[in-house]
C-alpha cells in the first residue's frame, strides 16, 4: 500500500512549452532593456532603442525621404556600432547604394557623377576609403536577382539570409510596395503576412534586427494627402494587418512636398510594442550633410505653399 500511495503522489513532469512560473515571478520587475540608440534621439526613446530580434516599418509617401532615413540609420550603426548590415534598396542599383551610403557618410554628392569630376570637394582616396569602410560591414542585394514573381524573389533574399544571418545585426528591405509588385490586392495580403511570419522566425532565429520600408495606400475622399503631409495612420501601410500585427514599431514619416518649406518633416510613432510611446516630433532635411535631423520648426513652414499664398491673397475675412 505504501509503495503505492507514493507512486500514486509522484510529481508528473511538467510539459515542456510551459514557462517555469519561479522564473516568471523573478523577471517581473525587470525593466526594457536599453537598445542601441538610433540619429535621433526622441525616436531612440520612443523604442526603448534599436533591439535585435525586432522588426519596424516604415511608411510614407513616394518620393517622400523613407529612403534617406533609411540609409542614415544603416550609416549610424555601422559607424556607431559596428553592426554588420544587409541592404535590398529595390529601387537602384547596388552602385547608386554605395555612392548614397559614402556621400552621407562623409556630407558630400558623391552620387552627382559632375561632383566627381570637377568639384575640387572630391578626394579619391578618401572617396575610396569610405566605401571600403561602410563595405566592411555590408552585405548588398542585387537587384539583377529579382525574381518572376514576389514569391520567387523572396524566397532568395531568405536564403541569402539563412547564410549570411550569423553574422548581421541589421537587415533592410526597401520596399514592401516594389517587392509585391505583380499580384492581386488578395493576393498581396497573403503574400505580405507570410514574409512577415518568415521575418519574425529569422529574426529570432539569427538575432538581427530588421527595418521593413513601404509605401502607403490612397487617403479617403477629403482627407489630406499624404504627399501634401497628411497625418499617415496604420491602415495606410501596404499589408497593413500584417504589419500591424508583427511589427514590434511603426514609424510614419510625414512631408508636405508643396510646403512652404519641403525640408521640413515629422517622424511619427504609429505602434510601439515595447514602450507605448506613440508621439511624433519635427525633423528637417539638412541640403549641406544630406541628413535628416531632429529639429524644431514654425508649424507654418508645413502649410502648403499655394494655401499660404492664396490666403494673404485674399487677405482676412471681413
Amino acid at each position: 500500500a505504501t509503495r503505492n500511495a507514493v507512486i500514486f503522489r509522484a510529481a508528473r513532469p511538467l510539459p515542456t512549452a510551459l514557462v517555469d512560473k519561479e522564473l516568471l515571478l523573478m523577471e517581473l520587475d525587470e525593466e526594457i532593456p536599453e537598445g542601441a540608440d538610433t540619429p535621433w534621439p526622441k525616436l531612440t526613446d520612443m523604442m526603448a532603442g534599436q533591439r535585435r530580434g525586432e522588426i519596424i516599418t516604415l511608411g510614407g509617401p513616394e518620393g517622400g525621404g523613407k529612403t534617406t532615413l533609411a540609409r542614415q540609420l544603416v550609416e549610424h550603426d555601422i559607424v556607431q556600432h559596428d553592426w554588420g548590415v544587409f541592404t535590398c534598396f529595390m529601387e537602384e542599383t547596388p552602385q547608386e547604394t554605395l555612392l548614397r551610403m559614402a556621400g552621407l557618410h562623409d556630407g558630400l554628392p558623391y552620387w552627382d557623377s559632375k561632383f566627381r569630376k570637377e568639384d575640387p570637394r572630391f578626394d579619391e582616396e578618401r572617396y575610396r576609403a569610405t566605401c571600403r569602410k561602410l563595405l566592411s560591414n555590408m552585405e548588398i542585394w542585387d537587384k539583377k536577382q529579382q525574381g518572376e514573381d514576389p514569391y520567387e524573389t523572396w524566397d532568395g533574399m531568405k536564403t541569402i539570409l539563412r547564410q549570411i544571418g550569423p553574422d548581421i545585426d541589421l537587415f533592410v528591405l526597401d520596399n514592401l510596395t516594389i517587392l509585391s509588385e505583380g499580384i492581386s490586392a488578395s493576393e498581396k495580403n497573403d503574400f505580405l503576412g507570410k514574409l512577415y511570419a518568415d521575418q519574425v522566425k529569422l529574426a529570432d532565429q539569427y538575432g538581427f534586427q530588421i527595418l521593413d520600408l513601404s509605401h502607403l495606400n490612397p487617403v479617403a475622399k477629403g482627407q489630406r494627402p499624404h504627399e501634401d503631409g497628411g497625418r499617415i495612420k496604420k491602415s495606410d501601410f501596404t499589408g497593413s494587418r500584417a504589419a500591424a500585427k508583427y511589427s514590434h514599431f511603426m514609424i510614419g514619416f510625414e512631408r508636405n512636398s508643396q510646403a512652404v518649406d519641403p525640408n521640413c518633416s515629422i517622424i511619427r510613432g504609429i505602434k510601439a510594442r515595447k514602450s507605448g510611446k506613440t508621439e511624433a516630433f519635427k525633423t528637417y532635411y539638412d541640403n549641406d550633410s544630406g541628413r535628416i535631423i531632429q529639429r524644431h520648426w514654425e508649424d507654418s513652414l508645413f502649410e502648403t505653399k499655394e494655401i499660404v499664398a492664396l490666403t494673404k491673397k485674399s487677405g482676412p475675412t471681413q
